[in-house]
């Protein structure tokens, strides 16, 4: 049996693992291992690459693929609170912990209104992934004409959804009207395809901008809306990611982020930004333009 070394590993990791009876493969990935427990619940096997997440384990397997060893009918069993997958053993009895939740007192909230001027704006579209919800941004913002944030190239229906259940919600949120904020999330849960859909990417972008706006006990009640109104719409792994960000749980690349907003470092910012917008096929872009469309609704209310 071979055992491979963990780098960092997450409370819930570790709670998991002590009430886990009957895990298995949910998905298997180059770089990524879903795991899932009997009452739903995931967590991550993943290779520094990828980096530490509210709920990941991060490997030390430099150049191994997860798929050479892992697959759907991989039996997984634990053990003293190690993790054996097939003939791997997963050695999580000694990793560093590496908490999720990030201090956010040091983070100037007028400050943020930087991050939604037209030039910085521009910036950020130059990189955001072509088709992703980056383009929902309405002209009257003094951002570029739509079609110049290639509209033309987005689902019609993805695009129209998004873009009129976007508003509807941070609307909602500033209003403090709880109709609106059910009606803008169903719009968005589930919207788009694959194992984290567009929507609810955008979703996990407003509830990290919420999270930074409101502080952390006014928004856990909005971002808790949110998530009881998503989350019988959308995938388990969407659902997870949501789960975590209600409680301020983000992954190492966010962190970055909020590390660098605290230091008001618009260069760091923007490199950061564009490291994020990497992540998945459009899901880092989806919820960078969450991040960003809440900022933009907050701001354009207060003046």
């Amino acid at each position: 049996m071979t055992s491979i070394s963990t780098i960092s590993i997450t409370p819930f990791v570790i709670e998991w693992l002590k009430k886990t009876n009957e895990p298995r493969v949910f998905q298997v990935f180059d770089r990524v291992c879903n795991l899932i427990n009997e009452v739903g619940e995931i967590i991550s096997l993943v290779s520094k690459e990828i980096g530490a997440g509210p709920f990941s384990i991060v490997a030390d397997i430099p150049g191994v693929s997860f798929t050479d060893f892992i697959g759907e009918g991989t039996i997984i069993s634990i053990h003293h609170s190690n993790l054996h997958l097939g003939e791997i053993t997963l050695n999580t009895t000694d990793t560093p912990l590496w908490q999720a939740r990030y201090d956010i007192s040091e983070i100037n909230i007028s400050f943020l209104k930087e991050l939604v001027s037209s030039s910085i704006l521009a910036k950020i579209k130059d990189f955001s992934t072509p088709n992703s919800l980056f383009s929902i941004f309405d002209p009257s913002v003094n951002l570029r004409t739509l079609d110049q944030f290639n509209v033309n190239r987005i689902n019609s229906r993805i695009f129209s959804n998004a873009k009129t259940n976007g508003k509807i919600l941070c609307d909602g949120i500033l209003d403090n009207d709880l109709e609106k904020i059910q009606v803008g999330t169903k719009g968005l849960a589930g919207l788009g395809g694959g194992l984290t859909p567009a929507g609810d990417d955008f979703l996990l972008g407003i509830i990290f901008s919420n999270f930074l706006l409101y502080g952390v006990s006014e928004s856990l009640i909005i971002n808790r809306e949110i998530l009881r109104t998503a989350s019988p719409l959308t995938t388990t792994l969407s659902r997870s990611w949501l789960i975590a960000a209600v409680k301020g749980e983000f992954d190492m690349k966010w962190h970055d982020l909020l590390e660098a907003l605290s230091d008001q470092n618009i260069d760091n910012i923007l490199i950061i930004l564009k490291t994020i917008s990497t992540h998945g096929h459009t899901s880092g872009s989806d919820a960078i333009a969450g991040f960003i469309y809440m900022l933009i609704s907050y701001f354009n209310k207060s003046t």
